[in-house]
């Protein structure tokens, strides 16, 4: 019987635990200055002001002619882009567990590096989202191989505690044979 309270009161103090979260989540949220921002102006979410941020120091949307978009939701990224060229997009939806999100976000950007010869013209560039973890070094390490440049970026509208960074990548050095 102490087995089944035991069980019953973990449960519920993860229910509360839970509740609490999601509470202060929502609390985070109205007081955030770039989610007031994003309603303001009719973005989505916040994520907008984070492509923006990205575009106002590197200029490479302005500079390009096509944008591939990849991993983007629910589509603040694309509200930006739509303002500037045609796009396509590929999305790993998460799953609120850091470490699998990070494996899964990683391993789809594996597949992408390997693709970027057929998708990816001479001196393109490369942007994306990441959380910090045991891949993304060795992520970097590609991505030197075969960018002229290759730099981490936290926008400011990304909140502080959050283990997101944006790997901007440009100068793509196209494999001429």
């Amino acid at each position: 019987m102490s087995y089944i309270l035991k069980l019953l009161k973990n449960n519920f103090l993860l229910t509360l635990l839970s509740f609490m979260k999601s509470k202060n989540w929502v609390n985070r949220q109205k007081n955030d200055q770039f989610v007031k921002k994003a309603k303001q102006l009719g973005y989505i979410n916040r994520a907008s002001f984070k492509l923006e941020e990205i575009e106002q120091k590197y200029k490479i949307i302005e500079n390009s002619k096509e944008i591939l978009e990849l991993g983007s939701s629910p589509g603040g990224w694309t509200q930006v882009i739509l303002n500037y060229n045609p796009k396509t997009n590929i999305t790993c939806y998460t799953t609120g567990h850091q470490s699998t999100d990070h494996l899964r976000i990683s391993q789809l950007i594996y597949e992408i590096i390997d693709r970027l010869e057929i998708i990816l013209k001479k001196q393109g560039s490369f942007i994306f989202k990441i959380w910090k973890g045991e891949e993304e070094k060795e992520i970097i390490k590609m991505l030197k191989k075969i960018f002229d440049k290759v730099e981490y970026f936290k926008p400011k509208s990304s909140r502080q505690e959050s283990s997101e960074i944006f790997i901007i990548s440009r100068g793509f050095r196209l494999h001429e044979e």
